[in-house]
């Protein structure tokens, strides 16, 4: 069915003028079509001006580590609007707990009294119930914020990783794992602020043109404690929902391959997963589908376990529902061969796939199998896999003929607007023209973990936002 929808939207948007041109009497489909396509050239000549505007502004000397946090002049210019406005489709690759920016972040726990922050360098958060002693290095983060003992910018700073701080895979992965663990509360805060997180982020998702998500969570081995976070999660997800009735989000749950995790802990997440996918339902969809669509492994490539110590494992656990869509490819390392053993055990996407080019042959078998590649350049850049954009080799796949889609992975550690910043980057730097952004934004919706019926939907609601957005660029532009 994915293929026929495929084949069917390509037949229909990408009529080219010439074979219109040997028909008579069109019939309207072709003429609406023909239409469109002249509209989206216009588009695409506009798209390259902006593009050509904006790298004028550096003479030369544009920054392809694309520090948006940084540089104003990448947030202001016409082409991150453009970007702002795309129906970008969905993100397929993006953690539960990193899913707002950094600025609105700091917004949502300042309207929290019971957050606070140390006075040390690092400015670690803690929430702290009211009967609680307050340590010693510690202020509320509210009265800290508005006395300017705090400022934003100094906390974005601190909070982030800058575009050109590493050179280092390793040196990154050390503060970002540092930053996970100095300011991630949001599984420590009351259900009602938990729910409030996840209700304000969709919202702004949704504001920014992204109509589906799909979160990578850690999975609790205690299962009653990931029931209640499940059901507060697809809550904020309804509510969601009955303002904007396109948008949905499905969860792709995890487990943890460092070392200190053994075989029996993923074993138990994987159960929990299997129990909950069968008890949790999307029932905002007619008929319910499931709101857990799979299980994925992570964790930093280069020092964890490879993913074949859990194959016997995953292969137990995989079925019609339960699909594995596993990190895998995250490394420079040629010696790294995770990208292989997830292939061969079936994963319907690949998250990262960055070192994938290592393997030719392989290369070929996801182009003939359509196994997509999640890619998150920010998240890439930032962890120093690469410094200049331009050479990221996803840009090979896509020219290969290697499904791709674009993703943010952990944006509250990166970027201004989550997925905004990933879309402007490889705009920019991959020197995308519209049909290709088109094809892109397609696929986030062709191979995600929807249902065929719900691809159909939100295939035909993305269409018409794809032509209303043509006819207002071009109006703007």
């Amino acid at each position: 069915m994915k293929k026929l929808l495929y084949t069917l939207l390509f037949f229909i948007l990408w009529t080219s003028p010439l074979q219109a041109s040997f028909i008579t009497n069109s019939p309207p489909t072709i003429q609406i079509a023909n239409q469109q396509l002249d509209e989206e050239l216009i588009l695409d000549k506009k798209l390259q001006k902006i593009k050509q505007e904006l790298l004028s502004l550096y003479k030369n000397n544009f920054p392809y580590d694309i520090p948006i946090l940084e540089d104003e002049r990448l947030s202001n210019s016409k082409l991150y609007q453009f970007v702002l406005d795309l129906p970008k489709g969905a993100d397929l690759h993006v953690h539960c707990s990193e899913i707002m920016s950094i600025t609105d972040f700091i917004e949502f726990i300042s309207q929290n009294e019971r957050i606070f922050i140390s006075n040390r360098p690092e400015r670690k958060l803690i929430y702290l119930t009211e009967d609680a002693n307050i340590p010693d290095e510690y202020i509320n983060f509210q009265n800290a914020l508005k006395n300017g003992i705090v400022t934003k910018e100094e906390l974005i700073a601190k909070w982030t990783l800058g575009a050109s701080e590493y050179n280092s895979t390793g040196i990154a992965w050390v503060k970002f794992e540092k930053l996970f663990e100095d300011i991630d509360i949001i599984k420590d805060l009351p259900d009602e602020w938990i729910y409030k997180y996840y209700y304000e982020a969709f919202l702004k998702y949704q504001k920014n043109n992204i109509n589906h998500l799909e979160l990578r969570r850690v999975i609790k081995t205690d299962i009653n404690k990931e029931r209640k976070m499940q059901h507060i999660i697809r809550q904020a997800y309804y509510d969601v929902k009955k303002i904007y009735p396109d948008f949905s989000v499905k969860i792709i749950g995890n487990g943890l391959k460092y070392h200190k995790y053994s075989i029996k802990n993923t074993k138990q997440r994987l159960e929990n997963t299997k129990i909950l996918q069968k008890e949790i339902k999307d029932e905002s969809q007619t008929p319910n589908t499931n709101f857990i669509i799979g299980f994925d492994m992570v964790n930093e490539e280069d020092t964890s376990r490879p993913i074949s110590e859990y194959s016997k494992l995953l292969k137990q656990y995989v079925n019609r529902d339960m699909n594995l869509y596993m990190h895998a490819g995250e490394t420079t390392s040629q010696n790294k061969n995770n990208i292989n053993t997830a292939y061969k055990l079936g994963s319907k996407r690949i998250g990262h796939g960055y070192n994938l080019y290592m393997f030719q042959d392989l290369m070929n078998k996801f182009k003939k199998n359509n196994i997509t590649l999640e890619i998150c350049p920010i998240s890439n850049q930032r962890l120093g896999y690469i410094k200049d954009l331009r050479k990221h080799p996803a840009k090979t796949y896509l020219n290969r003929g290697i499904p791709i889609v674009i993703a943010s992975d952990d944006p509250i550690f990166m970027e201004k607007t989550p997925l905004v910043d990933d879309w402007f980057s490889v705009i920019i730097s991959w020197d995308l023209n519209l049909e290709q952004i088109k094809q892109i934004c397609m696929n986030s919706i062709l191979y995600s973990g929807l249902t065929t019926q719900e691809k159909e939907q939100l295939l035909n609601r993305w269409e018409k936002q794809w032509n209303d957005f043509v006819k207002e660029q071009n109006k703007k532009l």
